[in-house]
């Protein structure tokens, strides 16, 4: 998910392809992981509340699962995040599960960028 102003990054947080024919995992193989994962959470959260505090709009651009995930986990609503832009014309003019954050078209920001 691209978020206007910063990229949340992912990459620290994917685990490495497991051979499913193999013995399962070690406790060692997730060591960590949780802790990734607030990092990722708290370092997101504290990007749009001082966006906010400053006056910024943000937007996001990508209605995927994936950053929607991360949305409901760090419990990002309307509020921080007042939508989403993404291409597919059948996610538009729709609202991101749980956190009902309004999917709208690239065309749209300029309009809604002026009544925000």
């Amino acid at each position: 998910m691209w978020v206007f102003g910063a990229v949340v990054n992912r990459s620290e947080l994917e685990v490495p392809f497991v051979d499913l024919g193999s013995a399962p995992p070690s406790n060692a193989y997730y060591a960590g992981f949780q802790t990734k994962a607030d990092r990722v959470k708290n370092d997101f959260l504290a990007f749009l509340l001082d966006a906010k505090r400053a006056g910024k709009k943000v937007a996001a651009y990508g209605a995927a699962a994936k950053g929607n995930t991360l949305l409901n986990y760090a419990g990002v609503r309307p509020d921080l995040l007042p939508y989403v832009v993404d291409g597919n014309p059948a996610k538009q003019g729709k609202s991101l599960p749980g956190s009902r954050i309004p999917i709208v078209a690239k065309n749209d920001l300029g309009t809604i960028g002026q009544t925000m």
